[in-house]
């Protein structure tokens, strides 16, 4: 009998060689690109020594030594450079002394300009590139995954994380250095399961007969807006005074950075650099963002690790909040009486 899914798996299988063909082209036609740039500069004999990416800001620096003899600055009044695609140069130093040539470059047209009277006696100039990089270039270098489905055990949630420089040997080709810094991703951490599993019954059932209350005060349904309102005035008395307002308090304490930095941990080479409060004045958040860093460069071509949410410990420091919380409330309600 015909097996439909050998089928389905030949057409996946055929999807994933697919992507990666087309991944693999679009890394050979960067370098390309990149070779065509450093060809139009071969009247400079370029010599590329390094580039450095700093993946958050979308920034790269290009260093490298360009050849132009002391010949062709006394010939020409004017040094052309060839300009590429979102560069400019940064700074320019001799070759010889490292010092730096004060010179202004302008562009006009296709080329950066300099007067010749701004190089110096030498013939080696170290020049410093800088230039902005798409997002569709950074998708090219550099792989990055961060799992949304986490690794669980009773006491933790463990999120998968995995960077890594693609197709190092093309970039080698022109690059004697590569720097990636600031590799950014932001994990997801799951935190509905814990506020709902710890948030005391006499809470959930007044935060349940107030959305009911709700629902129905002033619908004109009689009966069910007086049943509704006998629940919640209920629910109430057995809670104190403990309002919608202060339970989102507990958990908006919860997920500041100083105290959730506490409930989380990463594997090195990452590093965490900051916690982004997602679901503000909410009483059940969905989940807290958490953001990781690395570097990447041919010695360390790839980063992966888990990034950790001690979940239980987390539940417990909200079970003592909460019910610290309706205690409050209660002694409160008592001493007004």
């Amino acid at each position: 009998m015909f097996n439909m899914a050998y089928v389905a798996k030949g057409k996946a299988a055929m999807k994933a060689g697919q992507a990666a063909v087309k991944a693999g082209k679009e890394t050979v036609d960067l370098v390309a690109d990149i070779l065509n740039f450093l060809d139009s500069l071969k009247s400079f004999k370029p010599d590329v020594k390094s580039m450095r990416i700093n993946y958050l800001e979308k920034m790269t620096e290009l260093k490298l030594v360009l050849t132009i003899p002391q010949g062709l600055t006394r010939a020409y009044k004017t040094i052309k450079i060839p300009a590429y695609e979102n560069y400019s140069i940064y700074e320019l130093y001799d070759g010889v002394t490292l010092e730096r040539i004060k010179a202004e470059w302008k562009l006009k047209g296709k080329n950066w300009e300099t007067d010749s009277k701004n190089l110096s006696a030498s013939d080696k100039y170290f020049a410093i590139m800088k230039g902005k990089i798409s997002d569709e270039a950074l998708d090219n270098i550099i792989k990055l995954y961060c799992s949304n489905d986490p690794k669980r055990t009773d006491e933790t949630d463990a999120y998968w994380i995995d960077s890594a420089i693609k197709d190092v040997p093309y970039f080698k080709q022109i690059y004697s250095d590569l720097e990636v810094d600031s590799v950014n991703a932001v994990v997801n951490v799951g935190l509905e399961r814990q506020f709902v599993s710890t948030i005391p019954t006499s809470i959930k059932k007044f935060l349940k007969a107030k959305a009911e209350h709700d629902i129905w005060f002033g619908s004109g349904e009689r009966e069910r807006e007086l049943r509704s309102s006998i629940h919640y005035r209920k629910a109430r008395r057995a809670l104190g005074d403990v309002s919608s307002r202060d339970i989102v308090k507990v958990g908006n304490e919860a997920q500041k950075p100083e105290v959730f930095i506490t409930y989380v941990t990463v594997d090195p080479p990452f590093r965490i650099t900051k916690i982004t409060h997602l679901d503000t004045d909410k009483i059940y958040p969905e989940g807290i963002g958490v953001t990781v860093q690395t570097e990447l460069n041919y010695n360390r071509p790839f980063a992966e690790g888990d990034l950790t949410f001690k979940k239980m410990e987390f539940s417990n420091y909200l079970s003592k909040k909460f019910g610290s919380l309706v205690r409050q409330k209660k002694a409160m309600r008592r001493v007004k009486r």
